[in-house]
């Protein structure tokens, strides 16, 4: 999977998989052969991760960083596939094993996940970032994505909001109650 460079065996924990971006990178990540953990934000988006196979941890809960420990017997996650930042970006990545991969793709949270070179460092980490990285083959990504879909290795998480209902669409945005891509319909 790109920059993350998922394999078999790899274990992915993606704080935002309630997400429309999120819930595809549990999917794509269990497609290449490794173990998930999802994490949601409350018990309302609980439902996006259900039928997949996927550790689902809702991050809102006390303790929640030690349920992935528990759930996974004690291994340690190898990748962070962060969008969301904050705190929870910052316990995953203190959570990962030595060589693990940090890819940071946003910060719904509104702060970035705190990295120090001690970190990177101490845990042998790559950390990479996908925003701002040019994108030079775009059709043959667009064309994977579609494909994905098209055979079922991905579904996606769609909210439809009629369009002349669009603000209740970026009401649910704004306030974090979307689940997946927001599409409005006529």
């Amino acid at each position: 999977m790109g920059a993350a460079q998922i394999g078999k065996g790899d274990i992915v924990v993606v704080p935002g998989a309630s997400g429309g971006l999120g819930n595809q990178l549990v999917q794509l990540a269990v497609a290449e052969g490794s173990r998930a953990v999802g994490l949601y934000g409350g018990e309302r988006k609980k439902d996006t991760l259900s039928g997949l196979d996927v550790i689902a941890i809702d991050s809102t809960e006390p303790e929640w960083a030690k349920r992935i420990s528990d759930s996974l017997n004690g291994d340690a996650p190898t990748h962070l596939l962060d969008g969301v930042g904050g705190e929870v970006g910052r316990e995953v990545l203190e959570s990962l094993a030595m060589g693990g991969r940090v890819v940071i793709f946003g910060w719904s949270s509104g702060e970035a996940t705190r990295v120090t070179n001690k970190d990177i460092l101490s845990g042998g980490l790559t950390v990479s970032s996908l925003l701002g990285t040019r994108i030079d083959d775009i059709r043959t990504l667009e064309s994977r994505a579609l494909q994905t879909a098209a055979d079922g290795t991905v579904r996606v998480l769609v909210d439809e909001y009629p369009l002349a209902e669009a603000w209740r669409a970026h009401e649910a945005i704004e306030q974090r109650r979307s689940k997946g891509k927001v599409v409005l319909v006529t």
